[in-house]
């Protein structure tokens, strides 16, 4: 959208949106889909903390599961995977009832790597996830590869023979099924059904995604 959520300008839409209670959702990490490149730096999960100060609720797309973005706290503001900086903030306890994530895209082929397996680990965060789906991408089907979630542990082939006939059907249905099912390729751990639930603490018919 070209937006950047820091930008001291926005402060009287925040605190409107304070005032009404509002959620503010928006992608962070890298964007693919679109032609953004000198807007990345807008994805970054830091760009984020200044309407968290005011005291909004924000829930980040896709969990910050692609690309890399400046580490504001590093002496020389070296870039680090991006998920690596949202983490830094899910264990800020500031943040804590004001920051949360949705699961959109994180099964892609180009999302695959460490920054899913900290989400299959990290337990005590399902309660500030949400399911989403980012369609019309489930739909694209060179962007679902199942054979590389098979090839990198996160199920297995009797899972990827499942899934693949519930894609052939219904790729809304396949999108939920397969974080449902998606494991920690060593740890085993996988999302509990409470990060499909819409967290209880953001407002009641606030956003469905």
């Amino acid at each position: 959208m070209g937006i950047p959520p820091i930008d001291s300008t926005l402060i009287p839409f925040y605190q409107k949106m304070k005032q009404y209670n509002m959620v503010l959702i928006s992608h962070s990490g890298e964007e693919h889909a679109v032609d953004a490149d000198e807007h990345q730096a807008y994805g970054s999960p830091l760009a984020f903390r200044l309407p968290l100060v005011l005291g909004v609720q924000v829930i980040l797309a896709h969990a910050a599961t692609t690309g890399h973005h400046i580490d504001e706290n590093h002496p020389e503001k070296i870039k680090i995977p991006s998920y690596q900086l949202l983490a830094r903030m899910l264990d800020n306890p500031k943040y804590q009832g004001k920051l949360f994530v949705d699961l959109s895209a994180i099964s892609l082929y180009n999302h695959l790597g460490p920054q899913v397996d900290t989400l299959l680990q990290r337990n005590d965060w399902n309660v500030r996830m949400m399911d989403g789906s980012d369609y019309p991408l489930p739909a694209v089907n060179f962007l679902i590869r199942t054979s590389k979630l098979k090839s990198k542990g996160y199920i297995n082939s009797e899972e990827r023979e499942m899934l693949n006939e519930v894609y052939s059907y219904n790729p809304l249905l396949f999108d939920l099924l397969v974080k449902r099912v998606m494991k920690h390729p060593k740890l085993k751990t996988k999302l509990s059904p409470e990060a499909f639930h819409f967290p209880k603490s953001l407002p009641s018919g606030a956003i469905r995604n």
